[in-house]
């Protein structure tokens, strides 16, 4: 019985020739030849082709996000730091241009005159174009009651590629600062 039940498993393992002599499982290679390769690289090429200037947009816009964000931080810090300290604090444009990046400075008067103490500084690499209508001046100050000594006035954070804004910052004569965010209707950058 026992070798009646190794030959029907050798039946299902080998198969027969006509002849009677048994033979190995032939093994079924698999592969990729160098024409399924080639074409299959192109498919990646194109797609990669396609995506590549989404990827690009997408990318500026968290940029424009981030950079919307932070200055926005700035500007309320700057604001709740006059009011602490009830001294003047003012945001100014590195190289008086905002894309370039801003400092936080406090604004002392001695007997010399006034200086200013730098209490933080942001750099940000002038990649995303930023503009403000503050009467020319590229700065924004607060005084010791959190009033804007500027007056109302828009920082715009424009695209690069177009002269829109999709965000403005806003401060107002009070000191409140708010960041409006209209992608329906976006604002023409100057």
């Amino acid at each position: 019985q026992a070798s009646q039940g190794l030959g029907t498993r050798a039946n299902q393992v080998f198969s027969s020739e006509p002849d009677g002599h048994a033979r190995t499982p032939s093994m079924k290679q698999t592969g990729v030849g160098l024409i399924q390769l080639m074409a299959g690289l192109a498919l990646i090429a194109v797609a990669a082709q396609l995506a590549v200037p989404g990827f690009g947009q997408l990318v500026e816009s968290q940029r424009r996000t981030e950079v919307a964000n932070q200055l926005t931080s700035a500007l309320r810090s700057a604001r709740t730091e006059a009011i602490l300290r009830n001294t003047p604090v003012l945001v100014h444009a590195i190289d008086d241009n905002w894309s370039v990046g801003w400092r936080i400075m406090l604004e002392h008067k001695a007997a010399g005159g006034e200086y200013s103490e730098v209490l933080r500084e942001h750099a940000s690499g002038g990649k995303v174009p930023i503009t403000g209508n503050f009467r020319g001046k590229p700065y924004v100050r607060f005084n010791g009651l959190g009033s804007a000594l500027t007056s109302n006035g828009t920082l715009l954070v424009c695209d690069t590629q177009k002269p829109i804004s999709h965000y403005q910052i806003v401060v107002a004569a009070s000191g409140r600062v708010r960041l409006e965010s209209d992608q329906a209707h976006p604002r023409p950058c100057r």
